[in-house]
């Protein structure tokens, strides 16, 4: 029973963590369409979605370590 519920809590993560990568891909191009930003710019910052993307697997790894 528990795997389920794991699994349940995976896929909202997952959902969460989509819809605000999708979000915020809005907001940069929406300051870009305002000038406010330079898209390039942010392009060379993509590697910092690969960091964050760890560190939030890292934390997500680190709750599930303390519950057992």
């Amino acid at each position: 029973m528990n795997t389920i519920q794991d699994n349940s809590k995976s896929c909202s993560t997952a959902t969460v963590t989509f819809s605000l990568l999708l979000l915020a891909a809005g907001v940069i191009l929406l300051l870009s369409n305002f000038n406010v930003i330079r898209v390039q710019r942010v392009w060379d910052l993509w590697p910092l979605v690969l960091i964050a993307a760890g560190l939030g697997e890292l934390l997500a790894w680190s709750n599930r370590s303390e519950r057992t």
